[in-house]
């Protein structure tokens, strides 16, 4: 089955949106100094969404606004990470 244009263009802006998504989460790692970060079950969930976006698991509209929930949460969740870490760093006095 042929995807709506549509469709594929939105999923195209949201892979592009996760890959970014990706780039803070390693960003963010590697300022926290800690490989092992308990970050990293979260960037393993994030891959596995970016890898699979341009599969045949979203092929419609309603995928869609499914994937931009789910990128506009795990932003947010990235934004509390970065604020607590730099709490952190304040406290500690690094």
């Amino acid at each position: 089955m042929a995807l709506d244009y549509n469709v594929t263009i939105h999923l195209e802006v949201l892979r592009e949106g996760f890959a970014e998504l990706l780039s803070d989460i390693r960003r963010f790692k590697d300022s926290a100094g800690a490989e092992q970060h308990p970050l990293s079950v979260f960037e393993k969930q994030v891959i596995g969404i970016y890898h699979g976006i341009l599969g045949s698991g979203y092929d419609t509209m309603s995928d869609v606004q499914e994937l931009k929930g789910q990128l506009m949460f795990a932003r947010a969740y990235m934004r509390q990470m970065e604020t607590e870490y730099a709490g952190e760093l304040q406290r500690t006095g690094a």
